[in-house]
């Protein structure tokens, strides 16, 4: 492009007002004449230079420098770094190319924690569960693993089907507060109770403490896995790069305890039988026939302690059976051990030694 050329393009878009905020006569134009050499020589990058900085001062400068104007300043003008000057100008961008479709926004990059589950509920700062929603379970064990969804945007891609009410709950209002951790938890049957107890922080690393019930006959083999959204402070998840789960697995199934015991049934007056939870039991303690004494149950009366797992009809063996022998004979004193060795946190049940259960 030649120096006319180039001058007439800017007088042009002088004189039309297409400046943003400069005000500019047609003296103005007039005094536009840095450039060297002859009106018919080619128009170089430094002649742009000293034209942009003529009419509208240093300030445009860094613009320019930014663009496509970095090459040799003696270099000729190309019609692209014309353009360029002249958008630089009118504070305007080119229009799009034809059948050009703007680029879509890329999808958020939502981190998966995998989630290990851990020996023992570390110590150390509470994390408040404002809410805790049970999404239900899908079929198989898919990955143990969490998200912590911060936004709308993470909560589109994070792959969970919401309820109507979460999904109107979860909005950007919500969000700006609040995160939702959403964790999937591959863990037997459909049949299970989740009990979920506490979420605590150690340094980066969250860990989720839950009990987990199982109801009578649960059937091990048809696996699933449940799914929950936990609602905490934006704040108190900030930075975390680990999760992990405590689970307190009972295994226990949950009996009636509220019938009152008939005292003139045929039962024992010095004994009482116990069944100890699972987590108590065996498969934590190896027990043997000496693994429980009398001191384990205090404020009872008990001055002897029988295993009986290797004969206890209908036995299983994630429990620990035992029969306790009383000092006090008395059918009513019977009752109230039983009664008190129900509020133990070890004791699944107790019941009567009737008769015909002993051998």
């Amino acid at each position: 492009m030649c120096k006319k050329g180039f001058l007439m393009i800017i007088t042009l878009a002088l004189l039309s007002g297409m400046f943003s905020g400069v005000l500019v006569s047609s003296a103005t134009v007039k005094s536009i004449a840095p450039v060297k050499g002859s009106i018919d020589d080619p128009f170089t990058i430094n002649d742009a230079r000293a034209v942009l900085q003529h009419v509208v001062g240093k300030i445009i400068l860094p613009a320019v420098e930014a663009a496509k104007l970095k090459q040799g300043g003696e270099g000729d003008l190309s019609i692209a770094d014309a353009r360029i000057i002249l958008q630089i100008l009118v504070g305007k961008a080119d229009p799009p190319e034809p059948n050009q479709e703007p680029e879509p926004e890329p999808e958020p990059e939502l981190l998966k924690y995998p989630v290990r589950e851990v020996n023992e509920m570390p110590d150390g700062t509470a994390v408040v569960l404002k809410n805790v929603e049970n999404l239900g379970h899908v079929p198989g064990w898919e990955p143990s693993e969490a998200v912590i969804v911060r936004s709308v945007e993470e909560l589109r891609v994070c792959g969970i089907d919401l309820s109507a009410a979460l999904a109107e709950k979860y909005d950007a209002a919500f969000f700006e507060e609040n995160a939702v951790i959403v964790m999937n938890m591959p863990v037997g049957h459909a049949n299970v109770n989740h009990q979920i107890d506490s979420l605590v922080r150690t340094g980066d690393e969250l860990c989720l403490g839950t009990t987990i019930y199982w109801t009578e006959g649960a059937d091990m083999t048809k696996r699933v896995t449940w799914r929950f959204a936990f609602e905490v402070d934006k704040a108190d998840v900030a930075g975390v790069e680990t999760v992990r789960r405590y689970t307190f697995d009972e295994r226990d199934p949950v009996y009636d305890t509220t019938t009152p015991i008939d005292i003139n049934r045929n039962f024992a007056d010095d004994s009482v039988v116990v069944r100890i939870k699972s987590a108590y039991s065996n498969v934590v303690y190896k027990l043997s026939d000496v693994a429980f004494t009398p001191d384990d149950f205090l404020c009872i009366d008990v001055i002897a302690v029988d295993f009986l797992n290797h004969s206890w009809p209908g036995n299983v063996k994630n429990y620990s059976t035992l029969a306790l022998t009383l000092s006090i004979k008395n059918k009513q004193h019977v009752i109230w051990v039983i009664s008190e060795l129900q509020k133990m946190d070890i004791v699944l049940r107790a019941q009567p030694n009737y008769i015909y259960t002993m051998l």
